[in-house]
């Protein structure tokens, strides 16, 4: 073999059944995490939790105060927790 065949060998790229199976795994958790956890960034062990905050929610002309966690999504206070 000479030197220039040896650096061609040298940059190829294997592919293997493995290699696609796990890109493509990695491929599809991104797509299908929220977009709030990715840019959020690691969550910290020792870190306390946030103190729930009052809101209060005006539905079809009702009101519901609730205590919630300030990082709950409207659509899960009201699937989750008004009356």
């Amino acid at each position: 073999m000479d030197e220039q065949e040896s650096d061609t060998e040298l940059g190829k790229i294997e592919v293997t059944r493995r290699t696609v199976i796990e890109t493509g795994a990695t491929a599809l958790l991104l797509t299908t995490l929220p977009r709030a956890a990715l840019a959020a960034g690691p969550v910290e062990d020792n870190e306390p939790p946030p103190p729930p905050v009052r809101v209060d929610l005006r539905i079809n002309g009702h009101l519901y105060s609730l205590t919630l966690d300030p990082r709950t999504t409207v659509l899960d206070a009201l699937r989750e927790h008004h009356a």
